[in-house]
């Protein structure tokens, strides 16, 4: 992006929104106190906008400036952009050359490029990705608020959070992220975990209804019940193992037992 270089006033540049969300105060100073020592390394980019100027990229060097009491700073003036979409991607290029954003505030400006007309495809070919990372991307946008923190804060890593957004239940999700933040669920752990409960709910959505089990000597198990999955069957044979362990304790016969089992199970059916 060229541009002519300009001392302009500080008092002329108005802050437009930027991609980049969060400065972090302490970070600002400090960039201050290194422009005072070795002076100002890149200039900001910005465009004329009537008697103003807007800022594309440099928003930090020019909050560092006036925290040093300045009243001009040398900028980098481009022709101004020809849409709000245009903005956005001269922002992202630009930031993206620097410090990188976070991954929530790269979400909000691919969203905003999105909402700006442009396909995914559009916004990869701007941005040098590809449509899948833009997926991975705005993934972190279907996070609850809190979970969003924890990223943009650099305590969830963004691989991480696009495994959590996989999870369609929030409860599982949110202690899943407890594990993950509280450093006892890697990320290679995660992934593991996730593939065996992606896999058990999509077998208890689009499992049989009827398993039987050829055991071998003319025996068999026959279980029955809806969208039955591998875990399933497990836990539904633990159950009856542990009550036919009762049931032995109790000296049942097996008919005496599977007798209780039907009571059982008709009672609990009527009083759902």
């Amino acid at each position: 992006m060229s541009g002519q270089l300009q001392v302009i006033a500080l008092a002329d540049i108005e802050h437009t929104p930027q991609v980049r969300q969060r400065f972090d105060e302490e970070a600002i100073q400090s960039l201050a106190e290194s422009i005072a020592e070795t002076g100002l390394q890149e200039p900001p980019t910005v465009y004329r906008e009537g008697h103003k100027f807007r800022i594309i990229g440099g928003e930090r060097r020019v909050l560092a400036f006036e925290c040093r009491g300045e009243l001009n700073i040398e900028a980098r003036v481009v022709d101004a952009p020809t849409s709000g979409a245009e903005l956005i991607v001269r922002q992202l290029v630009s930031n993206s050359q620097r410090v990188d954003l976070n991954p929530v505030e790269r979400a909000h400006a691919i969203q905003a490029l999105l909402d700006h007309g442009l396909s995914p495809q559009d916004v990869g070919r701007k941005l040098g990705c590809t449509p899948s990372q833009i997926t991975k991307s705005l993934a972190v946008l279907k996070l609850p608020p809190q979970l969003q923190t924890e990223i943009a804060a650099g305590r969830l890593s963004a691989d991480s959070a696009y495994l959590l957004s996989r999870v369609e239940d929030h409860k599982r999700q949110a202690v899943l992220a407890a594990e993950v933040l509280g450093k006892t669920l890697p990320r290679d752990g995660l992934a593991r975990k996730l593939k065996r409960i992606i896999g058990s709910e999509a077998e208890r959505k689009n499992g049989p209804s009827r398993v039987t089990a050829i055991l071998g000597n003319g025996r068999s198990v026959t279980l029955a019940g809806k969208g039955l999955s591998l875990d399933a069957v497990i836990e539904l044979l633990e159950q009856l193992l542990t009550r036919a362990k009762r049931a032995k304790s109790q000296s049942l016969s097996l008919e005496t037992f599977a007798r209780a089992m039907r009571d059982q199970a008709t009672k609990a059916g009527a009083s759902t």
